[in-house]
């Protein structure tokens, strides 16, 4: 393979891993909505539980906030009285066909980091 493809398939691979990256927000935000609008909040008493200020949860639910940290996701889910839950697995890296060091080589090899707060 030439410099030129090897290029090209990285940038391939970049491309998808934002548009992924993308459409997880995007199903991020509509879940927060969903659950605010289910608990008949506003965004002003969600933000305010979760210690953010309501300009930046209105960003997040729009998908214009970037990227958020997991503990700003923490809170949020805290807030609104869920669990957050990040989890790797190796099924998703069968997208991409890549593999991600000594887990990517057992049978399932999830692994699972859970907010151990109870509900609001």
């Amino acid at each position: 393979m030439n410099e030129r493809h090897r290029q090209e398939a990285a940038s391939n691979a970049r491309l998808y891993a934002d548009h992924r990256q993308n459409q997880r927000l995007g199903e991020i935000a509509a879940a927060i909505r969903t659950r605010r609008l289910q608990l008949r909040m506003t965004q002003a008493e969600v933000a305010a539980r979760a210690g953010i200020p309501q300009p930046h949860l209105s960003r997040m639910e729009t998908g214009r906030a970037g990227t958020p940290t997991i503990a700003v996701l923490d809170r949020i889910a805290f807030a609104l009285g869920l669990t957050f839950i990040a989890q790797f697995d190796k099924s998703a890296s069968s997208d991409t066909g890549t593999t991600a060091g000594p887990a990517a080589d057992t049978a399932a090899a999830p692994y699972d980091a859970t907010s151990q707060r109870a509900a609001p």
